[in-house]
């Protein structure tokens, strides 16, 4: 997450019941200057050996989501 505190983040993530660790906090937006990201949000997969398989730039569909996990954790990337 890019830009927000530990706090807004987790309680995001607690109601939506996602997990704390599939979230990098980013609070000074480094990581988005550094990979070039063209706007918000973006959604990055990235892979077990750290490399970014796919990105998607904007609102992302519940069944979106879950399609590119699926593909990662299948290593069909």
């Amino acid at each position: 997450n890019s830009g927000e505190q530990r706090a807004a983040a987790a309680k995001f993530l607690q109601a939506n019941r996602l997990p704390e660790k599939s979230v990098y906090l980013d609070p000074a937006a480094a990581l988005a200057a550094s990979l070039g990201t063209g706007g918000y949000p973006t959604t990055l997969f990235i892979n077990a050996a750290g490399e970014i398989e796919t990105a998607h730039l904007g609102e992302i569909s519940r069944a979106m989501l879950a399609s590119e996990m699926r593909a990662l954790e299948k290593g069909r990337r």
